[in-house]
């Protein structure tokens, strides 16, 4: 149990003392608790003294009426502080692990499933922000409030304080078991909550083959069993708390109950007086009261750690190290020196050797599956080689501080993704400082400009999520608009000119021109006509460099880019 307070401290990392100044709130609030019974204890004396008057009993029930007022007060003002801590905290989880998404190598993201980052941001953070607001703060004001008060009561009799501890050991005792029972349920449901999360996720992104196939029996069949898995695994936690939960608070009342006999048995052996002995028996129905309440909170305590310990794992995930360069390249030539690079155990590039010269293109072909994107991203730092180098201006790209070299490179997905909010919105991520008459110029040059005037709202067009709306060439050009904006001098293009129609084939063609004008370019295209007017030309076959070279020298040896270029003449002739 004090490990899971250690470690959730830990968690709130700076806003751990916000967690502490509501504690020392719900302990003054004790405080005020206790001065009530002091302020009984006198009444009582009062009255057997025949002491009491108008005047005084005014006096008792305005002292009275400002501690109930101050317990309210520190109620509400503890509330508020807890609820700043836990959403401050969680804020802070978030954006660490948005950060930490930001120097994770591209592979993570291929790899594993996007339903756990997901659910780990989502639900998780959800469920441990309404634990953390119930569980903490309860658990732990209920065990030192009943522990300060059982020790007050030794000013009584040593023995009432004693059966009070005693309580508060057997109910500890009981919870010990409750947790271990809880610590072993835990981690199954976490991971029941992330099969279900996967699955609904995989269920609405295959929404297409689904319908196509009429697979909705199965589909549903998938998410009813994960559904029901969560279920069963949430019931079995409810079902195991019932009995410990009844048991200690069974144990506490027993405990009350005994320490209010025993201080009447003291009263009448003429250990402790009248006023003495009314005292206890009225504090005893109240005692325990606090712990009686955090009793339904402790078996949370071992969920909030599996939550807080699988948040936590997301910064022992791999990083890309920045480097410390933060200064322009003195030049932009690209150049790979024995570059090797695998996923896992499959090598996908061997040996590559590449000198790309600052304002030239070079065009990267080959098969499907030969290495070409990986190439292409290899420069961004989208993973790091596993033997060689990548260099610009003669640095290696891992020496460059990330930001300053991710600001060198304009990139051209082969997927473009464009984000559910404004075209505006969408350009102005090549650079956030952009006025809108920078932006539409970017536009004009992209060739996008036609099409986003004519829509009603123009350029503050709220677009769906992935650009939904909008046309595969549409897409593309804003998606140039958004790199011309940027204005960076390396440009990647990954397949930016395949699967488009010809009606937009010559706007794009002309966007990219104006994109890649002065620029050093590296370009993955399937069209002839882009890879013709390249500088250099690379031939890639299962993750080597086949040929290298101008059009006009490939197309003259027999090998991989002569069959390429006769295969795309071929398809060109090829008529119904």
């Amino acid at each position: 149990m004090i490990k899971a307070y250690k470690l959730f401290f830990k968690f709130a990392g700076t806003r751990q003392f916000l967690w502490w100044k509501s504690i020392c709130l719900e302990l003054l609030k004790c405080i005020f608790i206790m001065a009530n019974y002091a302020l009984l204890l006198y009444s009582i004396k009062l009255l057997l003294d025949s002491a009491i008057d108008i005047k005084i009993s005014i006096l008792i029930f305005i002292a009275l009426l400002i501690l109930m007022i101050g317990q309210i007060l520190l109620s509400i003002k503890s509330r508020d502080v807890q609820t700043e801590a836990v959403y401050s905290m969680c804020e802070d989880k978030r954006i660490s692990i948005a950060n930490k998404m930001r120097f994770m190598p591209m592979g993570y993201f291929s790899s594993h499933t996007l339903a756990n980052l997901t659910g780990i941001t989502t639900e998780t953070m959800n469920e441990l922000e309404s634990m953390s607001l119930a569980v903490v703060s309860t658990t732990l004001v209920g065990i030192i409030n009943s522990i300060v008060l059982s020790m007050v009561i030794s000013i009584f009799s040593y023995k009432i304080s004693i059966i009070y501890l005693l309580g508060i050991g057997f109910f500890l005792l009981i919870n010990n078991k409750l947790l271990n029972l809880s610590k072993e349920l835990a981690p199954g449901r976490v991971k029941n909550q992330m099969e279900f999360a996967d699955s609904v996720l995989e269920f609405i992104r295959g929404m297409e083959v689904i319908r196509s196939y009429n697979l909705f029996s199965s589909s549903k069949s998938d998410i009813s069993q994960s559904i029901k898995r969560l279920h069963i695994a949430s019931l079995r936690i409810e079902r195991m708390r019932v009995p410990y939960i009844s048991l200690q608070k069974m144990v506490l009342r027993i405990m009350s109950m005994l320490a209010g006999l025993v201080s009447v048995y003291l009263y009448f052996h003429s250990d402790i007086g009248l006023i003495a002995c009314l005292v206890l028996i009225i504090i005893s129905f109240q005692i325990y009261s606090q712990l009686e309440d955090a009793s339904s909170m402790f078996f949370m305590l071992p969920i909030m750690v599996t939550d807080i310990e699988k948040i936590m794992s997301i910064d022992q995930l791999p990083s890309i190290k920045s480097g410390n360069i933060k200064v322009a390249p003195i030049n932009y030539d690209i150049r790979f020196k024995n570059v090797d690079f695998s996923y896992g155990d499959e090598k996908v590039l061997k040996n590559i050797n590449l000198f790309a010269k600052q304002g030239s293109t070079t065009a990267i072909v080959g098969p499907s599956g030969s290495g070409k994107t990986t190439l292409a991203n290899l420069v961004n730092r989208f993973w790091d080689v596993d033997r060689g180098e990548i260099t610009l201006g003669d640095v290696n790209i891992k020496d460059y501080d990330l930001e300053n070299l991710m600001s060198q490179i304009s990139m051209v997905f082969q997927r473009v993704y464009l984000f559910r909010d404004t075209i505006e919105a969408n350009i102005k991520f090549g650079n956030p400082e952009a006025e809108i008459q920078d932006i539409k110029e970017a536009a004009i040059n992209a060739k996008c400009d036609h099409f986003i005037s004519k829509l009603e709202d123009g350029y503050n067009t709220i677009i769906g999520e992935g650009g939904a709306d909008l046309s595969g060439g549409e897409r593309q050009r804003i998606s140039i608009a958004r790199a011309i904006l940027k204005n960076a001098p390396i440009i990647i293009l990954d397949e930016a000119t395949a699967n488009i129609d010809p009606e937009n084939e010559r706007d794009i063609n002309t966007a990219i021109k104006n994109l890649t004008q002065d620029k050093t370019v590296i370009v993955i295209a399937h069209r002839l006509k882009t890879v013709k007017e390249a500088d250099q030309i690379v031939v890639l076959n299962r993750g080597e460099i086949e040929q290298i070279g101008k059009h006009s020298e490939l197309i003259q040896e027999e090998g991989l880019y002569k069959n390429f270029v006769r295969n795309i003449e071929k398809a060109k002739n090829w008529k119904i």
